[in-house]
């Protein structure tokens, strides 16, 4: 851990908790919850500087961007020379190379190899056409599935990040079965179709693949209902001015959370209630058009969702 960063950051913020993987929890200056959520990463590694707070979700990548948002006065030069030091350090030391490789299933078969005479194909296939995907968004996202193995009889929809390399993919199966979600098991710290995402243009946020397939343009899919960590520092990293929410009904309060965070990082937000049906079951059409005639959401009307949620 950097010493000299910890005592910079302890004189501005306050007596720091120092917790494991590096980390050191402060009082959050933005939310000032009376617990210290804040936690900031002192670690000289891949994620050195990451900051995020686990009550409000302020979040960031560099120690001068938190001390920048809150508005703190602190000793610029001196703060740079510290980091200096590290990066100077870190240059000097051997490169970590990850060894981490991640592999669809050995029973993957892609569904851009036709298969006529194979009946599990063409299920898979009608599946796949019944909830509004086209070929195109196969070739495009290379979606296969399995006949075997642990995921048997499900489509699978690979995920991957901005260097296209795989880190997750998701199961669903395409016929009338007990479990009829599975995933791959793999951390959910990602960000969803990365490799499709353009930083500068208007994100739409939805829970599971399908969605983010039907909903075609710049959409992250959560895979759950709430946001990574990564995602919430690449957010505020490409300094995105837009967002619009699109998660199930049974998630609403998931997404007003998730509003309020964004908002907080003055983000412009767009809550996309989905009542009846999902993204992925509504269509294209039909949720572009719900999309295009949803407001900006009025950040002064938190409160009173927030109390008529918990009365509920």
């Amino acid at each position: 851990m950097n010493v000299k960063l910890l005592n910079f950051l302890e004189g501005i913020l306050g007596k720091g908790d120092v917790l494991k993987k590096g980390e050191v929890a402060f009082y959050c200056p933005k939310c000032k919850h009376h617990k210290k959520k804040l936690q900031i990463h002192l670690e000289e590694n891949n994620e050195f500087q990451h900051y995020h707070c686990w009550t409000c979700n302020f979040g960031g990548r560099s120690i001068i961007s938190l001390l920048n948002h809150i508005n703190k006065s602190y000793d610029k030069n001196k703060l740079k020379q510290i980091i200096g030091e590290v990066k100077i350090k870190s240059s000097n030391s051997e490169p970590k190379v990850s060894s981490t490789t991640y592999y669809l299933p050995t029973e993957f078969i892609s569904l851009t190899k036709c298969q006529p005479k194979n009946p599990h194909y063409n299920n898979a296939i009608q599946y796949l056409f019944n909830r509004g995907l086209t070929i195109n968004d196969i070739i495009r996202y290379n979606i296969g599935y399995c006949e075997t193995g642990l995921f048997k009889y499900m489509i699978i929809i690979p995920n991957y990040d901005c260097d296209n390399n795989l880190n997750f993919f998701s199961g669903r199966s395409f016929y009338e079965d007990e479990y009829k979600h599975k995933n791959c098991g793999w951390s959910k710290n990602i960000i969803g179709f990365e490799n499709f995402i353009n930083w500068d243009y208007p994100i739409t946020l939805v829970e599971g693949a399908f969605d983010a397939i039907a909903s075609r343009i710049n959409t992250i899919p959560l895979y759950g209902k709430f946001i990574s960590e990564k995602l919430f520092i690449a957010l505020i990293e490409h300094n995105v001015k837009e967002i619009y929410i699109a998660l199930d009904l049974d998630a609403i309060k998931n997404s007003i959370d998730i509003a309020e965070y964004l908002i907080n990082n003055g983000i412009l937000v767009h809550l996309i209630i989905v009542e009846d049906k999902d993204p992925s079951e509504m269509g294209y059409k039909n949720f572009i058009e719900l999309k295009n005639n949803t407001s900006v959401f009025d950040p002064n009307n938190l409160f009173d969702i927030k109390l008529q949620l918990a009365l509920a």
